[in-house]
C-alpha cells in the first residue's frame, strides 16, 4: 500500500489555481527540476498537511503557524492572491476502493492569515474525475434568510390554528359533560416550531449511479467472505492477489468497513429501491442554533465541525441502509455514513504517516539543547529512547560508505544535553560534530529510516488451516520526504543512496518522496531497474520545469517512466539538466574524434597495404570507441539486430560502428564505419571456421571462398583446398544452418570489397556510403542468423 499515491494541488505557491498538478504517486519518487521551478512546492505541501492534522481530525484546518516548512503565512503561498482558497487532493480509500480521492477546498480566514478553514469536500473517482459526493459549505444569500424567515412565520401560523382547533376540541368535550382526559386519544401533544434563523447552507450531491455501479459487484465479494467463513486468511489472500495484479481494491479495508455483519438481503433493497435515481441532489439548511452547545463554559462549535457533522447526515438522510452494530439486537447505524467517517480516519491516518526530512540547518555542536524541538534534536530524542545502537541497517550503511561501524547517543539527563557519537571503522569513537555536513545529513537519513522501521514494525495472529496459528511480521506503511539528501555528497556516496531508499521500501514498506537535482541518484535507480532489482512501474522521476518552458507546450510536471532496461526518454528534460554533462561528455568527446581522425589517416597514409596496416587501423578504431560509454549504442544495435544469436565481439564490432557513425562529422572519412562492420562479418563467420581449424587465422576472404566451394560439389581438392578442411566444412553446414542454400553467400563478395576498400590510403568514405554498407551488413547478419540452428 502507498499512503499517497494520489496528489494534487491547487493556488499553492508555483501551482496555480485553475490547472495545478494532478498525478498518481508511486512507491519511490523522484521530484526534479530546475531551480524554482517547484519541487519543494510538492514537498512542502505534504509537509504543511502534515503539521496541520493534529489531535481533532474531525475535520481539520491547514496551519501555518508551525514554521518548520518556513512558508510564512497563506499570503506568502497563494499562488493567485485573489483567489483567497487552497485546493488539495488526496486518496480516499472508500469501501475498499483504492481508485478514489477526496478534494478539500480550504479558505484563507481573513483574520488569521496563517490559517485556511475547510469549505468544500469533492470525493472522486479517478477513472473520470466525476464526484461520487459533493459537499460545499457556504453562508446563506439575504434572499434564502428572508425566505427562511417567511417559512418560519408559516410554520407558526399553522401551529396557532392547530392550537385553536385542539382548543375548540377540548370546549366541546366539557360542554357535552365529559372529563377531558389528557391520557385519552383524543388528547393531542402539540410543540411550537423552534426559531433557528438560517445561517448557511451545505450544496451537495450523490452520484447515486456511481455508487450502484460499485455496490453491486462488492456485494458479490461480500458473500464470497461469507461463504468462506469469514476467514482471516481469505482477506489475506486476497490481498495479496489485488495487489499483485495491481487490481485498485482492497479487500480487507472492504470488510473493515462495516461494524459488523451486513445483512445481504437488505443490501439487495438498497440497491433496488434506496439508489433507483441516478442523481440525488439538494441543499442542507445550517441554523444560527447549530452552532450553540449547552455547555455555557465551552465556545460555540466551529464551521468545519458543523460543516463535516452536516455532510454525515445529508449522507444518513439520503441514503437510508442500516444495518445491526456487532453483537447488538437493536442498535443500528447507517452503513453508508460510517464508511464515510471510515475513510475519512483511513485518510488521517495516511496524513499522520507522512515524516519530513529537511537540509540540515542546525549548527554544527558538541552538545543540543534537549529542550529544543527542531527536527534533528526530536530525532536524537527518538533514536534514543528506542536504542538503535545495534540497529542492522544503519550500522550496515555506515560501513559500506566507509563512515563508521555504529551511532551512539548520550542523553545528559542532569545538563540537558544531547551528543552523538560515530563509532569509527578502527573502534575508536568521533563525535558527530567533527565529521562534515553531508555526513550528518546522511546520518539523519539513516536514523529516520531506523525509527521508521521501528515504530512501524509490528506482529499478527495468522491462521493458518494446516499449521494452525502462528505470527506474522509486517510493517505498517509510511511515507518519507526528503529534501535534497544528496546536498554535500560525494557522487559515490549519492549513488548508494538509491540502494538505501530501495531497501527502506522494499524491507520496511515506506514510501519516498524525494527533491533532488542529483544525476548520479537518478542514474542509479535505472541501474536499479536495469537490474531487476526493482520493478519499473515502482519508481517515478517527476520533472517539474520552469514557466518559460510551460509555454512551450510542454506541461509543468511531467511524469517521467524508466523502461524495464533502464532506459528513460531524456528528451522530457529541459536544457540545464541531463544535457550539461552530456554536452562536457561530448566535447570531450570531440577533442578525441579530432584527434582519431588525424591519427587515423595519418597510419592509413603511412603504411603500405599489408595485413599489418589492417591490424593497427582498426587497434586505432579500438581504442577510440574504448574511451566512450557504448550502452545508449546498444540499444539502437538491438533495434535490427537479434544480439543474443551473434558472437559477443560480434556485438562490440557492431555497438562501436554505431558509435562512430553518429560520432563523426560530415566531411570526416567514414572508412572507420565500414571497417567495424565488415569486421562484425568476418568475426561472426569465424565462429563456423572455428570449428574445423581452431588454430587457423580465419580472413573474411578465404573464408568466403571456403563456403562457396563447399556448396559446389563439382569443386575439385587442391593443396590450397585441403580435402580433409572441405570435407569437414561440408559436413558441418548441415548440421550448423538449416538449410545452407538459403545463405546469401553473393552479398560477401560487395561486403568484402568495401571492407577492403576502407583500409586504402586513397579511398576516403562519406557517410552515405557508411549507411549503405551497414544496411547490407545487417541484412547478411539477420539471414545468416535466420539460417542457423
Amino acid at each position: 500500500m502507498k499512503p499517497i499515491d494520489i496528489l494534487g494541488i491547487k493556488n499553492f505557491r508555483i501551482f496555480d489555481n485553475e490547472n495545478g498538478i494532478f498525478t498518481e504517486m508511486a512507491a519511490i519518487n523522484l521530484i526534479s527540476g530546475a531551480n524554482n521551478a517547484g519541487k519543494s512546492s510538492i514537498t512542502k505541501a505534504l509537509q504543511m498537511v502534515r503539521n496541520s492534522l493534529k489531535g481533532d481530525i474531525f475535520p481539520f484546518d491547514l496551519d501555518l503557524s508551525e514554521q518548520e516548512h518556513l512558508l510564512g503565512n497563506f499570503k506568502n503561498v497563494l499562488h493567485n492572491k485573489r483567489k483567497n482558497e487552497i485546493n488539495l487532493s488526496l486518496p480516499f480509500t472508500f469501501l475498499g476502493l483504492t481508485k478514489l480521492y477526496i478534494s478539500l477546498t480550504f479558505e484563507v480566514d481573513k483574520k488569521d492569515q496563517y490559517r485556511a478553514k475547510l469549505r468544500r469536500i469533492d470525493v472522486n473517482d479517478d477513472f473520470d474525475h466525476k464526484n461520487l459526493f459533493y459537499f460545499k459549505y457556504r453562508k446563506a444569500t439575504k434572499k434564502e434568510k428572508e425566505l427562511d424567515a417567511v417559512d418560519y412565520e408559516k410554520s407558526v401560523q399553522k401551529f396557532r390554528k392547530k392550537e385553536e382547533l385542539a382548543a375548540e376540541k377540548r370546549k366541546k368535550i366539557i360542554a357535552d359533560g365529559n372529563q377531558y382526559d389528557i391520557f385519552s386519544s383524543d388528547y393531542e401533544f402539540l410543540y411550537p416550531p423552534l426559531e433557528n434563523p438560517v445561517d448557511s447552507f451545505i450544496d451537495w450531491s450523490i452520484n447515486t449511479k456511481k455508487l450502484r455501479s460499485y455496490l453491486t459487484p462488492l456485494l458479490e465479494i461480500y458473500k464470497d467472505y461469507l461463504k468462506n467463513g469469514k476467514s482471516f486468511e481469505w482477506l489475506e489472500q486476497r490481498d495479496k492477489y489485488t495487489d499483485d495484479i495491481s487490481f485498485p481494491f482492497i479487500p480487507s479495508t472492504f470488510v473493515r468497513s462495516f461494524k459488523g455483519d451486513v445483512d445481504i438481503k437488505t443490501w439487495e433493497n438498497f440497491i433496488k429501491v434506496g439508489l433507483k435515481k441516478h442523481l440525488k441532489k439538494g441543499k442542507y439548511k445550517i441554523g444560527e442554533g447549530d452552532f450553540e452547545i449547552d455547555d455555557v463554559f465551552w465556545a460555540k462549535l466551529s464551521i468545519e465541525y458543523v460543516f463535516y457533522k452536516g455532510s454525515l447526515s445529508i449522507l444518513k438522510e439520503n441514503l437510508p441502509w442500516l444495518a445491526k452494530e456487532e453483537n447488538q439486537r437493536e442498535i443500528h447505524y447507517n452503513v453508508m455514513a460510517n464508511c464515510f467517517e471510515s475513510s475519512w480516519q483511513n485518510l488521517a491516518n495516511r496524513i499522520l504517516s507522512i515524516h519530513y526530512i529537511s537540509n540540515i540547518r542546525e549548527q554544527s555542536s558538541r552538545g543540543y539543547n534537549a529542550t529544543s524541538s527542531t527536527p534533528f534534536v526530536n530525532l536524537l530524542k527518538k533514536v534514543d529512547s528506542v536504542n538503535l545502537s545495534d540497529n542492522d541497517f544503519i550500522n550496515r550503511y555506515l560501513q559500506k560508505l566507509n563512515i563508521g561501524k555504529s551511532i551512539k547517543i548520550d542523553h545528559l539527563l542532569d545538563y540537558q544535553l544531547i551528543k552523538v557519537w560515530v563509532e569509527t571503522m578502527d573502534g575508536t569513537y568521533r563525535e558527530l560534530v567533527d565529521f562534515g555536513s553531508g555526513i550528518k545529513q546522511l546520518v539523519f537519513i539513516l536514523m529516520q529510516i531506523a525509527v521508521l522501521s521501528k515504530d512501524n514494525k509490528s506482529e499478527r495472529v495468522i491462521y493458518n488451516f494446516h499449521d494452525g496459528e502462528m505470527w506474522k511480521e509486517y510493517y505498517k506503511p509510511s511515507v518519507l520526504v526528503v529534501e535534497e539528501p544528496e546536498s554535500n555528497l560525494h557522487p559515490g556516496w549519492q549513488s548508494i543512496l538509491a540502494e538505501m531508499f530501495l531497501e527502506a521500501n522494499q524491507k520496511y514498506n515506506i514510501q519516498l518522496i524525494v527533491e533532488t537535482h542529483s544525476e548520479y541518484l537518478i542514474r542509479s535507480f535505472q541501474n536499479l531497474v536495469a537490474k531487476n532489482k526493482l520493478k519499473n512501474e515502482k519508481v517515478k522521476i517527476f520533472y517539474l520545469r520552469s514557466k518559460n518552458y510551460v509555454t512551450q507546450g510542454r506541461p509543468q510536471l511531467q511524469k517521467i517512466d524508466i523502461n524495464s532496461d533502464g532506459s528513460i526518454d531524456y528528451k522530457a528534460f529541459d536544457s540545464g539538466f541531463f544535457d550539461v554533462s552530456d554536452e562536457l561528455e561530448l566535447g570531450r568527446l570531440n577533442l578525441y574524434r579530432s584527434k582519431f581522425v588525424t591519427e587515423y589517416n595519418a597510419l592509413r597514409q603511412s603504411k603500405e597495404e599489408s595485413d599489418g596496416k589492417v591490424a593497427d587501423l582498426e587497434r586505432k578504431v579500438d581504442e577510440f570507441t574504448q574511451r566512450a560509454d557504448l550502452r545508449i549504442y546498444k540499444r539502437r544495435v538491438e533495434q535490427d539486430i537479434d544480439i543474443q544469436a551473434l558472437d559477443d565481439s560480434t556485438v562490440n564490432y557492431l555497438i562501436s560502428g554505431q558509435f562512430l557513425i553518429d560520432t563523426l562529422l560530415r566531411g570526416d572519412d567514414y572508412s572507420p564505419v565500414i571497417m567495424q562492420y565488415g569486421r562484425a562479418i568476418e568475426n561472426e563467420m569465424k565462429q563456423l571456421f572455428v570449428i574445423i581449424d581452431p588454430s587457423e587465422k580465419w580472413m573474411i576472404g578465404p573464408m568466403k571462398i571456403f563456403l562457396k566451394d563447399a556448396n559446389d560439389t563439382s569443386v575439385n581438392y587442391s593443396k590450397e583446398k585441403p580435402m580433409n578442411r572441405l570435407r569437414s566444412l561440408r559436413s558441418l553446414l548441415s548440421t550448423y544452418f538449416n538449410n545452407f542454400d538459403n545463405v546469401n553467400l553473393s552479398d560477401i563478395d560487395d561486403l568484402h570489397i568495401n571492407r577492403n576498400d576502407a583500409g586504402h590510403a586513397g579511398h576516403i568514405k562519406t557517410k552515405v556510403e557508411a549507411e549503405e554498407y551497414i544496411r547490407k551488413a545487417k541484412a547478411f547478419l539477420n539471414n545468416w542468423i535466420s539460417q542457423k540452428k
